[in-house]
């Protein structure tokens, strides 16, 4: 049997010595890593573009490799936009009948953003910031005439848009002052319902009257109906009382032309005697 050698072992050898293939198979697997990586950075890289933004570099040497690499990546340009903003005074019967709530509704319904509040002594006071368009139909909607509400006047300046509301909100005063306009509101409304139910009532009794006035025409109907059969049975009576009188007066008549006859053939009768004797 050989003896094991317990001399000195050669550099790179032994059970811990790095193999000689395992770099090559680490550069390998970092190669396909990145092979992998490589779409997913060109799907962002494509995403990005498509919507306009990029990625802000962390140097100035890294945005520039970036542009080498991919020289049509440019920064896409803004939407232009006609943003504006319209300062409004409401003018008429528009305090404490509930006009802010329903400019908050137009407003927020137009995707408008903006403030209302009131102004004294007797206006409301309104700004709101949004498209052109937006903002024209949201001055025509203003001119509110329903229930309290009467706007009668509208001055409106514009000014360039400042972004500063977040959304449309109302700017209210102290509590007492709105619980006092809320008040008012809900008598303004309930003064509204009685006079509407005043005016169902007028019609009500309108009703009921032209419904008596047509009964009692129903009830002479009948009146003028009885009259008019009596006075077709008098008229029935007048006739058959015509009708025997011609009849007695034809009897009449011919019994007098019988007679006459009779007459004549007696004197006839009495020249033939008188004749033959």
């Amino acid at each position: 049997m050989k003896s094991k050698s317990s001399g000195p072992q050669a550099p790179g050898s032994g059970p811990r010595a790095q193999s000689p293939g395992l770099p090559k198979i680490m550069n390998a697997e970092k190669r396909k890593a990145g092979e992998k990586s490589r779409p997913q950075r060109a799907s962002r890289e494509k995403e990005t573009r498509r919507k306009g933004e990029r990625a802000a570099p962390k140097s100035g040497r890294r945005w520039a490799k970036a542009l080498d690499r991919h020289p049509n990546m440019q920064r896409a340009p803004k939407k232009e936009t006609n943003m504006q903003r319209a300062e409004i005074i409401a003018k008429g019967d528009v305090q404490k009948v509930g006009l802010r709530d329903t400019v908050q509704i137009i407003g927020r319904d137009l995707g408008l953003s903006g403030i209302v509040k009131n102004q004294e002594p007797y206006d409301v006071a309104i700004v709101a910031e949004g498209e052109k368009d937006a903002l024209d139909k949201f001055i025509a909607e203003l001119k509110v005439e329903r229930r309290a509400i009467k706007v009668r006047e509208l001055e409106v300046h514009w000014r360039e848009a400042t972004g500063e509301f977040p959304y449309f909100k109302i700017l209210r005063g102290d509590w007492q002052e709105e619980m006092g306009e809320r008040f008012d509101v809900a008598v303004g409304i309930l003064h509204t319902m009685l006079e509407k139910q005043d005016a169902t009532l007028e019609k009500q009794d309108a009703s009921i009257s032209v419904m008596k006035e047509i009964k009692m025409d129903t009830s002479e109907i009948g009146t003028v109906r009885k009259e008019v059969s009596a006075t077709r049975k008098e008229v029935s009576r007048g006739s058959d009382e015509i009708v025997s009188t011609i009849k007695a007066t034809s009897m009449e008549e011919k019994y007098e032309e019988l007679r006459q006859e009779i007459a004549e053939i007696k004197a006839a009768i009495e020249d033939l005697k008188a004749k033959v004797s």
